[in-house]
């Protein structure tokens, strides 16, 4: 008994992590680029495409951002978090289509993006049933009206996202991500009193 509570114990506190991906796009051979600078994407490793596929494994002591891309093809790409625990990632040429899974993090933030996704299609139908009808004013006037409801309800998701992760690395990376028309500097200063004390103390 004692035993088994032991090696329950190591694999909670595994720092393993294994990447496994696979999708459209991907071709024998093509090398995949990883970075960890979101703004830069200088690479920091690469990984060769296998059979269709590709597998990252390592170790870390904390969950961090990071994004994988075909410089090749730059409709392969998407961000996601390196974390203990399995890893998927499912690449799609049409993009924003790609989706990751497998670990916390990474099962809200596609959660997030499915989300965003759904929000960002209505406002284009409203968008081009605007740009393609000559609606009178008070018809215009209504349309805009429901995309800044939609803009509303995207902001909240936002920011409901933060509050559900404020103790973690992807509740962090939207609160500094998102500029001020997005999530306003009150309600940043407001979502930032709880961020663990290590993240406060960051540059």
């Amino acid at each position: 008994m004692a035993v088994a509570a032991i090696l329950l114990l190591s694999a909670c506190q595994s720092k393993s992590y294994k990447i496994e991906g696979r999708g459209e796009g991907l071709n024998d051979n093509d090398t995949l680029y990883l970075t960890t600078d979101l703004h830069t994407i200088a690479p920091t490793d690469t990984v060769i495409v296998k059979d269709g596929k590709f597998q990252i494994s390592g170790e870390t002591d904390s969950a961090y951002i990071c994004m994988i891309y075909n410089a090749n093809n730059m409709n392969i790409m998407i961000p996601f978090f390196v974390e203990p625990g399995n890893i998927s990632i499912e690449f799609s040429k049409t993009a924003g289509a790609s989706r990751i899974g497998g670990t916390k993090l990474n099962r809200a933030w596609q959660t997030l993006n499915d989300s965003v996704m759904t929000i960002g299609k209505e406002v284009n139908l409203i968008a081009e049933r605007l740009h393609n009808n000559n609606f009178p004013t008070e018809t215009q006037q209504k349309e805009w009206e429901k995309i800044e409801k939609l803009n509303q309800r995207f902001r909240n998701l936002l920011i409901a996202t933060v509050e559900q992760n404020i103790n973690n690395e992807l509740g962090y990376f939207i609160l500094l991500s998102y500029p001020e028309e997005v999530i306003s500097n009150d309600e940043r200063l407001q979502l930032i009193g709880p961020l663990p004390q290590n993240m406060r103390n960051r540059a």
